[in-house]
């Protein structure tokens, strides 16, 4: 009886002090959480009030009121990550003889040569970020770093040096950059447009060869039909209508006739004519704008009929796309618009009219 009772007390003393550690743990975890807290918050306040310093000082220097010595003193070395990330927004945006300030300040103050030495850092966000941080500034002396930031291993390291030197107009490495941008299935295409863009018009020959490999998804076709079709890429044009005609993609069919309108590829009127009857209005809407964009008198009067479309986007676009074509498009609308029996066409051709007269002496 003794030996139960004991046992018996001894199991029962087993979970009650298993519970006590448990909350002991938790409320530990809970006051680390809320400390974790307290000092973040504080931290940010601090960064807060920094930045405020920071930019009263930046907006002083611009304005000839301070020079760069006087920054380079209130800046400790210390603190050069922090005013690195501070200085994001002024070097993203500034331009001309602003931006050729700043960039003298950071060099001055050693930021430059700060990132420069971090580029070659064994950690790899510190490469990435002097990456990243060097490109903003497009300092030509950052070039051959960058060249080898390039050649790295490291995907990402990879990606950002090659962005810089896009930045800095060094377009040498448009191939590489295409293959790490269409390797990682992580990136959102405008994501990947903004990093693009860097390279501008000079892409399209590259972005045209890649949307013809069967190896390249339909999300990264998309995004360089638009592109093609952004930068008026001529030369793209044959392309963009065969892969309209061979396509079941509808997506891509939409993008294609959109392409083909901002490029006015005169020899795909024919095929977007035949879009004005298809029996979705967003095919047909596209169609109408793209050859209102192409300008183009043979196809006038089909596009006429969608005056009288079930949809009214399609209606006002046919009758701003007649418009565009010139005085003979502004005719039909004008005739349209004196029928005497009230309709979809009449009064969408009146519409319109009455936004061109509008205009028209607004500009006068």
């Amino acid at each position: 009886m003794v030996l139960a009772s004991f046992l018996s007390s001894e199991l029962l003393y087993i979970p009650i002090v298993v519970i006590t550690i448990l909350l002991l743990i938790t409320f530990a975890l809970m006051l680390y959480v809320i400390l974790l807290k307290i000092a973040s918050g504080s931290r940010q306040r601090l960064k807060k009030r920094q930045f405020e310093i920071w930019e009263n000082l930046v907006l002083k220097y611009l304005s000839g009121e301070v020079n760069s010595k006087k920054i380079a003193k209130e800046v400790r070395t210390k603190h050069f990550s922090l005013f690195s990330e501070f200085m994001e927004k002024y070097l993203e945006t500034l331009k001309g003889e602003d931006f050729q300030s700043l960039t003298y300040l950071l060099k001055e103050m050693g930021l430059f040569d700060y990132n420069l030495k971090r580029l070659g850092s064994r950690k790899r966000w510190h490469r990435v970020y002097a990456a990243f941080f060097l490109g903003l500034m497009r300092d030509k002396e950052a070039v051959p770093a960058l060249d080898k930031g390039v050649e790295e291993k490291d995907s990402l390291v990879s990606f950002v040096s090659a962005i810089a030197l896009a930045k800095m107009g060094e377009k040498r490495y448009l191939k590489e950059t295409l293959l790490i941008l269409t390797r990682r299935k992580d990136l959102r295409a405008g994501r990947a447009a903004e990093v693009l863009l860097e390279f501008g018009s000079g892409a399209c020959a590259e972005l045209g060869l890649l949307l013809g490999k069967e190896s390249v998804t339909r999300q990264w076709k998309y995004l360089i039909i638009d592109l093609l079709g952004y930068w008026r890429h001529l030369e793209a044009g044959p392309m963009l209508l065969e892969l309209l005609q061979v396509s079941d993609d509808r997506q891509m069919k939409m993008r294609c006739i959109k392409a083909l309108g901002q490029i006015s590829y005169i020899d795909s009127a024919s095929t977007l004519a035949s879009y004005l009857d298809d029996e979705d209005y967003l095919a047909r809407l596209e169609a109408v704008k793209a050859l209102g964009r192409i300008g183009i008198w043979d196809y006038s009067a089909k596009m006429a009929r969608c005056l009288s479309d079930e949809n009214w986007h399609v209606r006002y676009h046919t009758a701003q796309a007649l418009a565009a074509i010139g005085k003979e498009g502004v005719a039909v609308l004008e005739e349209t618009a004196r029928q005497q029996t009230s309709s979809d066409a009449q009064r969408i051709a009146s519409h319109v009219l009455s936004e061109i007269k509008l205009l028209d002496e607004q500009v006068t």
